[in-house]
């Protein structure tokens, strides 16, 4: 039997569920993050290089520029990623 409202939330303005950090593509990115050992580098710019070499990936896989007309942001969820194109 499917649960008419698996949630319990009833209000007409819920549209749905968010997935914060715990998602499983966030597992993934701390995993490979975590094998570079970034801490072990002068400067601890790893993770920076390993952001930008994903944000090029999407770019691709999105269609779009792939130069510097365009660019982004990984952040940890929806509210943050909200905040932040609020700002820009």
């Amino acid at each position: 039997m499917i649960n008419s409202y698996p949630l319990g939330n009833i209000h007409p303005c819920f549209w749905g569920w968010v997935i914060g950090t715990g998602s499983p593509i966030g597992v993934l990115a701390e995993l490979i993050t975590a094998t570079m050992n970034n801490q072990s580098w002068g400067g601890n710019q790893a993770s920076i290089y390993l952001e930008r070499q994903v944000l090029r990936w999407l770019k691709v896989i999105m269609g779009f520029p792939n130069d510097d007309t365009c660019s982004g942001a990984l952040v940890s969820g929806t509210s943050v990623a909200t905040m932040v194109a609020l700002a820009v």
